[in-house]
């Protein structure tokens, strides 16, 4: 690149001066570090156009004879043998008792671990325990439940056991006074049948007989033949008014057996018309089982549409407890007749409380 001429200045000037070179200062080792200068900006650039503008023949000047200098290097510190002692021996002594450190903590965690474990298996088997008891109560429960079932029902097989003894011979005892009855009324059919062919042997003899005397005395003796005649009739229809009276008991001894009740007409002085408008009668109900009794009185009106009276008895019963709507008056209608006979059956078998 070719020089510029170096122009001389227009301003006066006594003598051409080299330009001094300004020496830098050499660094020092553990100087502090010079502050670097400021950037201008672009307008202080511009303020100093015209002192750039006169200075230019100097600074070429300088260019030419600046010569450029070789860089000292800066000597290294040289490291005391002392102090690398010292910082070994700190170095050893952090990196001990770092070591320490960590064995205290080793020996901390495995024994916080040792702890945990002894815990664990601790409760594993305090857990393992309760449950085991609860094992057995519950097992020595099932047991108590099992025998209590067991006996409970060796209690009812023993109580069904008795009631069907007791209802066995109760069927029976009922089954043999049935059969008792039906052969006694048997019998006393065989008997009214017997009865009833020697009545009519009887007639057709005093018929033939009747014949021949009617025969042989002739028609004077008429009345008489008619009063005989009479007279048989009559002991024909007394044979069927006894037999129908037999009856008439056997059928009031069943229901009297079958209702546990005894029905006995009142014997009253009225009238005929006043008997035949209303039958009274005293009815007595006997339990079968304890033989307790109860008495009331009825007056049953031949009207059916008229209701039905019933009188307390005058002499209270004895081991009996009799509620409180029987002992006074009433009157009911024939259709609750049933519901009647009930309420007095559950007066004589009702349990007495103790």
């Amino acid at each position: 690149m070719p020089r510029r001429p170096v122009e001389k200045p227009n301003g006066p000037r006594a003598h051409n001066k080299p330009v001094e070179k300004k020496r830098a200062p050499s660094k020092k080792a553990g100087a502090a570090p010079k502050k670097k200068q400021k950037r201008k900006n672009s307008w202080d650039y511009e303020d100093e156009d015209g002192e750039f503008d006169g200075a230019g023949d100097n600074s070429s000047e300088s260019e030419e004879e600046e010569v450029p200098k070789s860089k000292k290097k800066r000597a290294r510190p040289r490291k005391d043998p002392k102090a690398d002692e010292k910082i070994s021996v700190a170095q050893k002594k952090k990196k001990t008792a770092k070591e320490k450190d960590d064995d205290d903590e080793r020996f901390l965690l495995e024994e916080k671990h040792r702890g945990r474990k002894q815990q664990y298996e601790k409760d594993s088997e305090q857990l393992l325990q309760e449950v085991r008891d609860l094992a057995l109560q519950e097992k020595k429960t099932q047991e108590k439940l099992i025998e209590k079932l067991k006996k409970d029902v060796t209690t009812l097989s023993k109580q069904a056991e008795t009631e069907r003894k007791k209802r066995k011979k109760e069927v029976d005892k009922l089954v043999a006074e049935k059969m008792r009855d039906y052969e006694a009324k048997q019998r006393n059919r065989d008997d009214g049948d017997v009865e009833k062919r020697a009545l009519r042997e009887r007639i057709k003899e005093l018929e033939s007989q009747f014949a021949s005397y009617k025969r042989s005395t002739g028609p004077d003796d008429v009345v008489t033949v008619n009063a005989a005649a009479a007279s048989a009739t009559t002991a024909m229809q007394n044979s069927e008014a006894i037999l129908q009276l037999n009856q008439a008991n056997k059928l009031l001894e069943l229901y009297r057996l079958v209702t546990s009740t005894d029905i006995r007409l009142i014997q009253s002085g009225d009238d005929d018309d006043d008997a035949d408008d209303c039958t009274e009668v005293v009815c007595t109900t006997t339990d079968s089982a304890t033989g307790k009794q109860f008495e009331f009185e009825l007056a049953v009106p031949a009207i059916a549409s008229s209701e039905i009276e019933y009188l307390p008895s005058e002499t209270p019963p004895k081991g009996i407890t009799v509620p409180s709507y029987l002992r006074e008056e009433l009157s009911f209608s024939r259709s609750e007749m049933t519901k009647f006979i009930r309420s007095v059956l559950d007066v004589v078998i009702r349990k007495t409380k103790v």
